[in-house]
């Protein structure tokens, strides 16, 4: 009986290890972001603190409130800014994303996230997930309310962004 709960308290520990270690993104003390790269940040996003970095995709992602709004700034390690994700309110979106998706099949089902992102090499998106019972899905809308994707949400972060 005693190896049998040891066994178990292993297989626990072990699963709690594995777990943990899936987590994709890697948090990096800010003193090891390159100077060029803090740089840009500042730049960017004048005046900003309490960022705290990570990294996802190999990009460097600077988390922090900018104004009233969680954002997400990401940069390569020259300090090149690839992308900015700002938890937007959907009151704040543009009347053609809301036109657009209030007349949409969606339109019925709850709002669970709104974000816009601004892409460097690409138009602005505002991604707007919805949930209905235990269906969940992604829609994309460029600023002129042309829905550009719907996807079941995965919860794949930031993957949705490139299309």
């Amino acid at each position: 009986m005693k190896l049998k709960t040891t066994f178990i308290a292993l297989l626990t520990l072990l699963t709690g290890f594995v777990f943990m270690s899936c987590d994709k993104d890697d948090d990096v003390p800010a003193d090891a972001i390159p100077q060029a790269v803090v740089t840009s940040l500042q730049n960017k996003f004048p005046g900003v603190t309490n960022v705290k970095w990570e990294i996802e995709d190999g990009y460097l992602v600077a988390e922090f409130s900018y104004g009233d709004y969680e954002t997400e700034a990401w940069f390569d390690r020259t300090g090149k800014w690839f992308m900015t994700e700002t938890d937007l309110p959907y009151a704040l979106f543009p009347d053609k994303v809301k036109e657009a998706f209030e007349s949409s099949k969606y339109a019925s089902w709850k709002i669970d996230d709104t974000d816009r992102v601004v892409r460097a090499d690409s138009a602005t998106i505002y991604v707007i997930e919805v949930e209905l019972a235990k269906e969940e899905y992604e829609l994309h809308y460029t600023e002129d309310g042309t829905l550009v994707l719907e996807r079941p949400d995965t919860d794949d972060d930031h993957h949705e962004y490139w299309p």
